[in-house]
């Protein structure tokens, strides 16, 4: 790796600070997924499991 990999992936790793906001799992929001998307998050949930 030479000096300018090095440069160019330092000025990459910025770090920005921001509020956090508490989220409830009590509050659903609907959204519309294409068949696709829900596929595919089908698919992730039988690899993954509920955790």
């Amino acid at each position: 790796m030479d000096n300018t990999d090095r440069r160019r992936r330092r000025k990459q790793q910025k770090v920005t600070l921001h509020d956090s906001e508490e989220v409830s799992s009590i509050e659903w929001e609907f959204i519309n997924m294409t068949e696709q998307e829900e596929d595919l998050i089908c698919r992730m949930y039988r690899l993954v499991g509920d955790r």
